[in-house]
Parts: structure tokens; C-alpha cells; sequence
């Protein structure tokens, strides 16, 4: 169950971050928008232990959180960088100077 609940916060929280998109002017790195993830924000939103677990801060439940945020950056950088490489591979796809203005990129428009 707790496996399940990690997947699942995780698939919302990445589906809710958007990565800055590198644009036609835009010139050497691009950084990720890695959202930051709080121990409250975890231990009662999350996890929903009460608010006097929470305030205690015991050394269990601080580990297991950053056990926890370590596994959603992960996939939310690696999420985020396929997105950028996406945003670059359709903006390049959008913008072949090669096909000509008004014809398909296999060089006419099918029938």
C-alpha cells in the first residue's frame, strides 16, 4: 500500500511540474524546474500523521522522508529531462529549415 501511495504521489507531483522548454533565442543550459518537497508537507500531506508525530520529528520518520524525496527527484529530473528533450525534438520538427513552407516533411502532403 505505501508502495502504491509513493507511485501515486509521485505520478501527480511530476505531472504538475512543467520544465522550462528551451526556446528559439535561448542559449547554453537550460535549468530543470525541480519543485522542493518539505518534511511537513510530506509527513501530513503525504503521509497524513497527525500534527504532534509531525512537529516530533523523530529520526524514523526523517529518514524514511528523505528516503522518499531522494526517489521523487530522481524520477523528477529524469522526467523533466525527457520533457526537454521532447519540447527540443518537436521545436526542431516545427522548424526544419530543409522542408519547404506549405508541404509535409516527407516532402508533399498525402492523398
Amino acid at each position: 500500500m505505501k508502495c502504491f501511495a509513493l507511485a501515486a504521489c509521485a505520478a501527480l507531483a511530476l505531472a504538475a511540474l512543467p520544465a522550462k522548454a528551451a526556446g528559439p533565442n535561448d542559449t547554453g543550459p537550460t535549468t530543470l524546474n525541480v519543485q522542493n518537497m518539505t518534511f511537513d508537507m510530506w509527513c501530513q500531506d503525504t503521509q497524513r500523521y497527525s500534527y504532534d508525530r509531525c512537529q516530533a520529528r523523530n529520526v524514523k520518520d526523517q529518514q524514511d522522508f528523505e528516503l522518499y524525496r531522494n526517489t521523487v527527484e530522481n524520477y523528477e529530473v529524469q522526467y523533466l529531462q525527457d520533457k526537454q528533450k521532447d519540447a527540443e525534438f518537436q521545436h526542431q520538427l516545427m522548424h526544419d529549415p530543409s522542408v519547404p513552407a506549405g508541404t509535409h516533411a516527407t516532402g508533399h502532403w498525402p492523398d
